[in-house]
């Protein structure tokens, strides 16, 4: 579950692949987003009107509210179900954490494009699933990440570069 930035709006994944969104103000739902994902979908994240959807296809797509064919863009490179997404307040910048123990940046510009590597930097620090994302809210490439039961750490990323700065057991997931 994912409010927009409007606050009115929120999206909900759904077990059978889609994705639906709902206007709070009225209590309707005013489509469903389907196609995209070919499992569950347990991973949303909002950056203006895209809302981005993570699946356990291990499938990210940006999907524009705005049209009729949503999906506009799509990071390939998690193995297993994304856990996992936030966009950082440029909205530039989008981290993901899956099942597969990886952290991924992704820059918005790179969506979709035909190379093996689309992404900024996939960072193989974490010993379990990555489920917890937190951008800094005053320094712009600055990214904590929490590791599942596993790693029981919070790791420190420097997103421009791909250095983890620093990483603190937490002794739980």
């Amino acid at each position: 579950v994912s409010w927009a930035p409007d606050g009115r709006h929120i999206a909900v994944g759904l077990n059978n692949s889609e994705v639906q969104l709902w206007d709070t103000a009225s209590d309707k739902q005013l489509r469903t987003l389907r196609g995209g994902h070919r499992q569950r979908v347990g991973s949303l994240a909002w950056n203006n009107h895209i809302l981005t959807t993570g699946g356990m296809d291990g499938r990210i797509h940006n999907n524009d509210v705005r049209i009729r064919s949503p999906i506009v863009e799509t990071y390939r490179g998690h193995e297993q179900e994304v856990c996992g997404l936030k966009w950082s307040a440029s909205g530039q910048q989008l981290a993901s954490g899956g099942n597969d123990n990886l952290l991924y940046i992704w820059d918005r510009g790179t969506a979709s494009s035909s190379s093996p590597t689309q992404w900024l930097h996939r960072l193989e620090d974490h010993t379990s699933a990555v489920r917890s994302l937190a951008w800094c809210p005053f320094q712009r490439n600055l990214l904590a990440t929490g590791g599942g039961s596993g790693d029981q750490s919070i790791k420190f990323w420097n997103t421009h570069t791909g250095a983890c700065l620093n990483s603190v057991d937490t002794g739980s997931q």
